[in-house]
C-alpha cells in the first residue's frame, strides 16, 4: 500500500479510514469499523462524503492529498 511505503520512507502520512484499519500512518477514523463488515450498510456514499469533508477541512495541513476509493 502506498501509505505504508511513504511512512517507511520517512514521510508523515495521515490515513482517513475506518477506525479498525491497521496502518503505520496517523489514522483519522471516519467510522469505528469497516463498512464491508456491516450488513446493514446499503450505501457507502454518505460515509465517503464525511471522509471527503474531513480531508477538505484539514487540507491546509497537507502537501499532497490522494483519494483512493475502494468498493
Amino acid at each position: 500500500m502506498i501509505t505504508e511505503e511513504l511512512v517507511r520512507r520517512g514521510h508523515e502520512v495521515s490515513l482517513f479510514a475506518s477506525g479498525d484499519s491497521v496502518t503505520s500512518a496517523r489514522l483519522v477514523p471516519i467510522v469505528p469499523r469497516a463498512l464491508r463488515s456491516e450488513p446493514a450498510c446499503t450505501s457507502h456514499l454518505p460515509y465517503l462524503i464525511v471522509q471527503l469533508e474531513k480531508a477538505i477541512r484539514s487540507a491546509r495541513d497537507f502537501d499532497i492529498i490522494q483519494l483512493a476509493v475502494c468498493g
